[in-house]
């Protein structure tokens, strides 16, 4: 499978833990992780063909992996999830790579495949990297939030207003809106609020009083 519906997999599973953004940044990068032996390539074609699916896809660094968010999470919840998350990139690359995965290395060379695995030039592959952009928009309505959330919160809640539709009522047009006022906390649209550094929103009556106390 192609690394967009890996960090998209990556992305539903960590939505799995709530509010914890920590949680759901590690399930992206346990979903993309494996693909680290990737790296191979620099080498030339000939290393890749002989490390891809080797340090990074196999059941030592897993563990490894859950064990590290486990403890840095400290919650079954971080067991869970963070298991689900770098096990999705082994399950789906088994069946969908059409290469094999060297579950055991470096204690075995003994390489794993899922019957009926079909290669990437798929379409099935290229309908997964198509389909991804819907999927985060369906979890943009769902939960709120997209992926941009990984890198800037801030700058995802303002994303998220112009996909969703909010619950709470603009404080100065009453239209539906779902972003507050960093300052005061009072529902802001975006047609009455101003964006400022920091991606920090702020609503008419903040920008006016401190404009006014403004030396």
């Amino acid at each position: 499978m192609h690394f967009e519906p890996h960090a998209t997999l990556g992305w539903v599973i960590g939505n799995l833990s709530g509010g914890d953004r920590r949680l759901r940044n590690y399930c992206v990068l346990g979903a993309i992780l494996p693909d680290i032996d990737a790296a191979a390539y620099l080498f030339g074609p000939e290393a890749y063909r002989d490390w891809h699916h080797t340090f990074g896809h196999n059941v030592f660094l897993w563990a490894a992996f859950v064990a590290w968010v486990t403890w840095k999470c400290r919650s079954y919840r971080a067991l869970v999830l963070s298991t689900f998350a770098f096990g999705s990139h082994l399950l789906t690359d088994a069946l969908l790579s059409g290469w094999r995965l060297y579950l055991f290395w470096p204690f075995s060379g003994q390489g794993y495949i899922l019957p009926g695995a079909v290669g990437l030039e798929a379409p099935i592959n290229h309908w997964l990297v198509y389909l991804s952009p819907a999927v985060i928009l369906l979890g943009a309505r769902i939960w709120k939030r997209t992926p941009i959330d990984v890198f800037s919160p801030k700058f995802d809640r303002i994303l998220v207003s112009f996909i969703t539709r909010g619950t709470a009522e603009c404080s100065t047009c009453r239209k539906s809106s779902s972003l507050q006022c960093d300052e005061c906390g009072q529902p802001v649209c975006l047609r009455h609020g101003t964006v400022r550094s920091g991606f920090r929103v702020e609503c008419s009556a903040c920008t006016s009083r401190n404009a006014t106390t403004s030396p």
